[in-house]
């Protein structure tokens, strides 16, 4: 991978981590910039990419990465694939929008590439199982500035 977040094992780091503090320390040593707070987590951004933390008891709930470089979304899906051997659940191609959804036995990663006009736009989000039958999961529109 070639934004901040590196290698692309680091979304399941993050959502394992135990506390905010300890995404918070991560998040610094990869050198990604703080913005703000949202209403259930914290935005984190760089050039090309933004990480929404999703925090529930001060632990993360769900994480949620945006990105312009294709290769690093398809990076991450391929790890959950071949790597963490998760099965695909969901493949759907309409219009300008591709949606996947892949499962592992805790985790589930939803991938969504959205092509609106000249550029791309590619959102990954990892959340638990038990996360999708207990609680909503809010929509959160980020726009990255390249």
């Amino acid at each position: 991978m070639y934004g901040k977040l590196q290698q692309r094992q680091y979304l399941w780091d993050l959502i394992m981590m135990k506390s905010l503090s300890e995404i918070e320390v991560f998040l610094d040593r990869l050198s990604f910039d703080y913005k703000q707070q949202l209403d259930n987590g914290l935005l984190y951004s760089s050039l090309g990419e933004a990480l929404i933390v999703e925090i529930l008891n001060d632990k993360p709930r769900m994480i949620t990465y945006k990105t312009d470089s294709e290769p690093d979304y398809n990076d991450v899906i391929n790890y959950a694939k071949q790597g963490l051997q998760y099965k695909t659940r969901i493949d759907d191609r309409i219009g300008n929008e591709h949606v996947i959804r892949l499962d592992g036995e805790v985790l589930v990663l939803f991938c969504r590439a959205v092509n609106p006009s000249q550029t791309i736009g590619y959102s990954l989000r990892l959340l638990s199982k038990a996360s999708l039958t207990t609680t909503a999961i809010q929509p959160a529109v980020i726009i990255l500035s390249v």
